[in-house]
């Protein structure tokens, strides 16, 4: 973050691949104000509630909404 404000990004698009998807909406959490867009791909298919539940715990969701 500090080095989009420092070339003077007002508003950007963040892009998570696979478990970097938890990484994007952290940073759209944490920078409303920047974070435009996110886009994520490459989501793991075939998992299940529980590990939904612990990923999003380890990230400090409660929630994916």
């Amino acid at each position: 973050m500090a080095g989009l404000r420092k070339l003077n990004v007002e508003k950007c698009v963040v892009v998570g691949f696979s478990y970097g998807e938890m990484a994007a909406f952290k940073m759209a959490e944490m920078y409303s104000e920047l974070v435009q867009v996110v886009v994520v791909t490459g989501s793991v298919l075939a998992m299940t509630e529980s590990m939904v539940s612990s990923a999003l715990k380890d990230v400090g969701f409660s929630s994916c909404s």
